[in-house]
């Protein structure tokens, strides 16, 4: 479980980014971790043992199927009947579609949430058959069945067409009926459609659109529907045995999940997702967590040792209870998805909810008067300056505005809190849950994906702002105000006021619970890698600089989860040597230990690399990358080897057996973290590349970086006219289109799914062909929606909002002066004397909504410097 068990709410603050200055490395793990990751791998193993069972029984079903639908029948019809056979399936795990091809060599699986229309669903099983040879068809103007058709003609071994359709109650029933009927008109094809539902009876009642004639259905009854809660009663078994892990589960514990499994009816994951939830109650609040933090003597030790032994070896002694996971009255409560949903629309609407305000008058009374008040009153729009907040239910606010209210003095009882202004809330009369609606409104505002840093932020800038507006301006007379504006005694971010210490921790508090809470409801989706982890710096100095002057980090990262970084630049200006620099730093490990002499003592050897999983997207018309990461990691791994022997005062020779060995051992290690994809230079080979990353299979890991060098390949205009297809004109003059045509909004939108889903920073590369007049950059070549922030008004009809283009550097080549300018140092003279084989190599750096001067359109300057190995960073005073 890992990272897994630790609270949210320890990990709300951003995790400051600290490069190991010794020793790199996981931190060690808590006492009690080892028990609960073995209890839980062991509820898992079973879980998968049971899936494996049911799917293999499952594939034998379907063979049966298949085998029945090619034998003929007894009784023959006057006349044949075309009928589609569609075979209904319940429950299906993921590990079913790697073992469908066992049982026809041509199958394909397509997830129901990719159906929209006709359109898709054609192409989707078009692209699925032939891959890329689909794309044939849009030149000769033939649909994709028909291309399927000819593929399929052209087999020697016609084995039957398997469709496999996940989530098929997905697909709207039009648009499976119209499926079902285009299927039908190509009798030659031997289509079977396999579709997996979550309930066949629901299905079945959606069908009022497809004809009975058409089709044959079979309902495939195999596994969990005769043997009910199999999956759920195979955990439990397993969880209540104490003889393999000491954690175990029990008899009142195991029955109550069962009836939950009966109300909810969620299945193994659900099971397990509870037994995840009390085994992280169990680990913060219990007597065995007591004990673990507690300083306990050796005799302690030894009794808690052999009660441990006793309880493995099936023995009921006293104490034993502590190594065991009892029912809790609040589990219910974590899975069931109706108090969820209610709490959910709480958030969205406390008033509805809490009518009662905090000074104990009646919201709607109140409210009600308030309106026959402002009825007489004069609205006037007014700006208002503000930092990072921004309210989230208002237009006004949203565009930086907001009303004010011109009322009349009215007389105000002493003692009796202040009136709340302009939405704000009053910090000395805190209201219920305005704390948690004003969290609420930021996270839906964010489009349900927040940074925790931004997250906090408006927050805090909402409250300040109540603050300023209900506290200072209220309680100053409007004399002193004015000698304020006239003295220029606001700050510069809006003039907002600074929160007392107990008034931070308040807020901190509110923010810490909310959060929390929002975990456990599900509202934070992501990992909590995604909001609390950042990725780091890009190991550039010059570069981060720039950058985190443009968007200050507390943490020191340059770089935030989810950032596009696009990389332009003509040809040899140092594209793909950044790339495989950003790829080194990504896939080293944090340190390894290295042994010099045989039976001597390790010593480690810090490298300073994240220690993660990177996707490499490269097209084969693109020079390949492989070999300069190779290099870099190389070179770099003997740097620090030789580093790090010099501070030891220990010789070693890099060509030593052991040391050479060593070196290779990391490389290889390093590099298998990294996935390469050789996608075809074309939009649909873009998007089928990063929808594979998007969902990797289940040994990938979800990676950190993604690099897509040689992006913009696929995207000249030349190029781009061969993309969009030849149109042929039909009879009568109507136009025939082809394979429905895949362009740059599908490929954004899988750039943008990727970094929505899986947090991972998306670098692209784009060749510089069109360099603006007096300008280091260059005109934007890619086509819409494609951001560009930096062309001219205008140019970007649709510009994204969500999730737009983050940082774009632009690479201006080597340095290369036929002699030295006036401006030339010692330092400069220098530095190229002694490093004869470094080239130096220029860059503009441009930070989209960032301040300073990497904010503008100008840009900030900033250089690196390329050896034979690759990139080599420098500090500005080294430069």
């Amino acid at each position: 479980m890992g990272n897994d068990f630790h609270s949210l709410s320890q990990g709300v603050f951003v995790v400051p980014f600290q490069p190991p200055s010794n020793k790199a490395g996981p931190s060690n793990l808590q006492p009690l971790d080892e028990i609960y990751d073995k209890a839980y791998q062991h509820f898992q193993a079973a879980y998968d043992s049971y899936e494996e069972q049911f799917t293999a029984e499952l594939l034998d079903g379907i063979r049966s199927w298949l085998d029945e639908c090619d034998t003929p029948r007894p009784l023959k019809a006057p006349f044949e009947v075309q009928r589609l056979h569609i075979a209904l399936v319940q429950g299906v795990s993921s590990a079913l579609i790697p073992g469908l091809t066992s049982t026809t060599r041509h199958a394909v699986t397509v997830n129901g949430r990719d159906v929209s229309d006709l359109a898709s669903a054609t192409r989707a099983v078009a692209v699925g058959f032939l891959g890329e040879a689909a794309l044939a068809s849009k030149k000769a103007g033939r649909t994709p069945m028909e291309e399927v058709q000819r593929w399929w003609q052209g087999l020697n071994d016609r084995d039957p067409l398997l469709l496999h359709i996940q989530q098929a109650q997905l697909i709207s029933a039009t648009v499976l009926s119209e499926l079902i009927y285009i299927m039908n008109l190509y009798p030659s094809l031997p289509f079977r459609l396999l579709l997996d539902v979550p309930s066949v009876g629901h299905f079945l009642s959606t069908w009022t659109l497809i004809e009975p004639t058409e089709i044959d259905l079979s309902i495939l009854t195999l596994g969990r529907s005769r043997k009910r809660n199999a999956g759920v009663n195979a955990i439990l078994q397993a969880a209540v045995d104490s003889s393999v892990t000491l954690l175990s589960v029990t008899r009142e514990l195991a029955e109550q999940l069962k009836r939950d499994e009966e109300t909810i009816g969620g299945g193994g994951a659900s099971t397990l997702k509870s037994l995840k939830w009390l085994a992280l109650q169990h680990r913060f609040n219990s007597p065995l967590a007591a004990l673990a933090e507690s300083e306990m003597t050796e005799q302690q030790l030894q009794d808690l040792q052999t009660i441990a032994d006793a309880v493995k070896d099936g023995h009921r002694v006293p104490g034993g209870d502590i190594f065991a996971l009892d029912s809790n009255p609040n589990l219910l409560t974590v899975t069931d998805p109706a108090p969820r949903m209610s709490i959910l629309s709480s958030l969205a609407k406390p008033d509805t909810f809490w009518p009662i305000t905090s000074n104990g008058v009646d919201a709607s009374t109140q409210n009600s008067a308030e309106d026959e008040q402002s009825s007489e009153d004069e609205e006037v729009v007014t700006p208002r300056k503000s930092g990072r907040s921004r309210p989230a239910n208002d237009y006004l606010k949203m565009s930086g505005q907001t009303t004010r209210k011109k009322r009349k003095p009215q007389p105000q009882a002493e003692g009796q809190p202040h009136a709340v202004n302009g939405g704000f809330v009053d910090l000395s009369t805190p209201q219920p849950f305005k704390e948690t609606e004003t969290l609420f409104s930021l996270w839906q505002s964010a489009g349900r994906n927040v940074n925790l840093w931004d997250w906090l932020e408006g927050f805090r800038g909402e409250l300040t702002g109540a603050a300023k507006e209900n506290g200072d301006d209220e309680e100053a007379p409007a004399s002193e105000r004015r000698s304020k504006r006239k003295r220029g005694d606001d700050d510069e971010d809006g003039g907002k006021p600074e929160l007392s210490e107990e008034a931070q921790q308040r807020l901190h508090a509110a923010f810490i619970r909310f959060v929390e809470e929002a975990r456990m409801l599900g509202l934070i989706a992501l990992a909590l890698r995604y909001n609390t982890s950042p990725p780091g710096p890009t190991f550039v100095p010059e570069l981060d600089e720039v950058i985190l002057a443009a968007r200050p980090h507390p943490g020191g990262s340059s770089l935030q989860r989810g950032d596009l970084v696009e990389i332009v630049g003509p040809s040899g200006a140092g594209k793909s040597t950044l790339c495989a620099f950003l790829l080194m730093t990504t896939l080293l490990p944090r340190s390894f230990q290295l042994v010099t002499t045989q039976g001597g003592e390790a010593v480690d050897v810090p490298l300073g690399g994240r220690d993660a999983h990177a996707y490499l997207l490269s097209p084969a018309s693109h020079p390949p990358l492989m070999p300069r990461i190779e290099s870099a990691l190389r070179a770099h791994i003997e740097t620090r080897i030789a580093h790090t022997l010099g501070e030891n005062n220990q010789r070693g020779d890099l060509r030593a057996p052991l040391i050479s060995a060593a070196i290779d051992e990391q490389i290889t290690a390093s590099l298998a973290r990294l996935y390469v994809l050789q996608p075809r230079p074309r939009a649909i080979g873009w998007t089928l590349a990063l929808q594979r990353v998007r969902r990797p299979p289940d040994d990938h890991r979800t990676p950190d970086l993604v690099v897509c060098d040689g992006f913009a390949d696929g995207f000249w205009p030349e190029r781009w006219e061969e993309e969009k297809g030849d149109r042929r004109r039909g009879p009568g003059g109507s136009r025939v289109r082809g394979l429905p045509d895949a362009g740059m909004k599908d490929v954004w939108d899988a750039v943008t799914a990727l970094r929505r889903d899986t947090g991972a920073v998306v670098v692209l590369t784009a060749q510089g062909l069109r360099p603006i007049p007096n300008s280091p950059f260059f005109k934007p070549q890619l086509p819409a929606p494609y951001p560009s922030p930096f062309a001219p008004r205008g140019a970007d009809p649709d510009p994204p909002t969500a999730w737009p283009l983050n940082i774009q550097l632009t690479l201006l080549g080597p340095s290369r002066p036929l002699q030295y300018p006036a401006e030339t140092t010692l330092v400069d003279a220098l530095r190229s004397r002694n490093h004869p084989t470094l080239q130096v190599f220029d860059a503009m750096v441009r930070v989209v909504g960032g301040k300073g001067l990497a904010g503008t359109l100008a840009g900030a300057k900033w250089s690196f410097g390329v050896a034979s190995h690759g990139l080599v960073p420098f500090t500005r005073d080294e430069r």
